[in-house]
């Protein structure tokens, strides 16, 4: 994932959302280069940003005037625009509506409100949200099954344990939320403890995932849909190892 700033204000940014962003597992290609900032220059450039398949813009009024990130967003929008990458913009202290013409295709991205804390998290939340379904979708398309059906399937339709887990989640109100999340939290931990994951997978970033979306539950802000289906794109990413996975299966 790749990170555009403007030079001027936004490596404190920068680094906010970066650190946010490790947190989660996600990898960030770019890095704070001080020699460039202080020749007041553009470090970054097209072959980097082609690495990526993600990029945040952190649009301020800043970056819209900092001549130095003039031909990176160039470079941004010709892939955006060739559908090579996908484009969200964390959009702080500006109207939208009030974007230069040059800038006006930003508002085909997907444009996130980061005032406030709780804005921000939200932010970085719906990243996460585009990130892991997009890999589910990259393994079994825009078909699916409910993520009950891909752990059964898996080896586990005669698990008791499994089938009392199902049984109390189906019984939990539609928009309980944290209840659903914890219950997903205790089949994780029940799956990864009891059979042979490949340990990269434990540390990667749907684990990672499932992990910390626990973790902060009521700490910052309350949940909703959002961090229930990341956990449940997490569960269904878990399973396609070679030990749990069956590739017929798709998560829905």
């Amino acid at each position: 994932m790749y990170i555009c700033y403007s030079i001027k204000n936004g490596i404190y940014d920068y680094e906010e959302i970066s650190y946010h962003l490790n947190e989660w597992g996600i990898n960030i290609s770019n890095t704070v280069d001080v020699n460039c900032i202080n020749e007041g220059k553009s470090y970054q450039n097209e072959n980097v940003i082609k690495g990526d398949k993600y990029v945040i813009i952190l649009l301020s009024q800043e970056l819209i005037t900092d001549i130095t990130v003039l031909s990176e967003l160039e470079n941004i929008k010709k892939l955006f625009l060739k559908n090579d990458i996908k484009v969200f913009c964390f959009v702080k202290e500006i109207v939208v509506a009030n974007l230069p013409k040059r800038l006006e295709w930003l508002k085909n991205t997907i444009m996130l409100n980061t005032d406030t804390v709780i804005e921000t998290h939200k932010a970085v939340y719906r990243v996460l949200l585009e990130y892991t379904s997009d890999k589910a979708r990259d393994i079994c398309g825009s078909e699916g099954k409910n993520v009950w059906d891909v752990i059964e399937n898996s080896g586990y339709q005669d698990d008791l344990y499994i089938k009392n887990i199902k049984k109390a989640y189906n019984q939990i109100k539609q928009y309980d939320y944290e209840r659903k999340i914890t219950l997903l939290y205790a089949l994780y931990t029940y799956i990864t403890s009891g059979k042979p994951i490949q340990q990269e997978e434990i540390n990667s970033v749907y684990s990672k995932c499932i992990e910390n979306i626990y973790s902060y539950m009521g700490m910052c802000m309350p949940y909703d849909k959002t961090q229930l289906d990341i956990i449940k794109y997490c569960m269904y990413l878990m399973m396609k190892t070679e030990s749990l996975y069956n590739k017929n299966n798709c998560y829905k």
